[in-house]
């Protein structure tokens, strides 16, 4: 590798594409974290390759949607699977979605728009943040943080 090529961010753009998820499964991974295990076949290629990526939920509420942005905690293209952790905090429609999903259920998605992928080539990392940012932690050092 040349030395110019060290540590450098690259930036990818994906094509954007709304995909409908069906819940497949729900668990609570603390009191006030629930992760939730969606599937659909509009998921065979979704690509988020930076685990600091975000994707786009969209919530029903009064006739109308609204959007928030979540990081996948991990995906499966062959099994068309996505995983999301749900940080349960206060009142709002995500949340409160979260905290009354059941199996069944279904929810769209958009995204995510790009990835910045940065290399594996530094000496060492430094990854922090409060629960909230459990997915990317997770999905940026597998193992490494429950």
């Amino acid at each position: 590798m040349n030395p110019q090529d060290l540590h450098q961010i690259v930036r990818v753009r994906h094509e954007l594409r709304r995909r409908k998820l069906v819940v497949r499964g729900v668990e609570s991974v603390t009191p006030r974290m629930r992760r939730i295990h969606f599937a659909s076949p509009d998921l065979a290629d979704f690509h988020s390759p930076s685990p600091d990526d975000h994707i786009k939920l969209f919530f029903p509420r009064a006739g109308d949607q609204v959007m928030r942005d979540f990081t996948p905690r991990a995906h499966d293209n062959r099994g068309q699977t996505l995983t999301i952790d749900f940080a349960l905090h206060g009142s709002g429609p995500a949340t409160e979605w979260a905290a009354n999903a059941k199996v069944g259920a279904t929810l769209e998605i958009g995204g995510p728009k790009g990835s910045q992928l940065v290399p594996d080539d530094f000496d060492w990392y430094l990854l922090m943040g409060d629960e909230s940012a459990r997915p990317p932690r997770g999905a940026a050092a597998p193992g490494a943080c429950p």
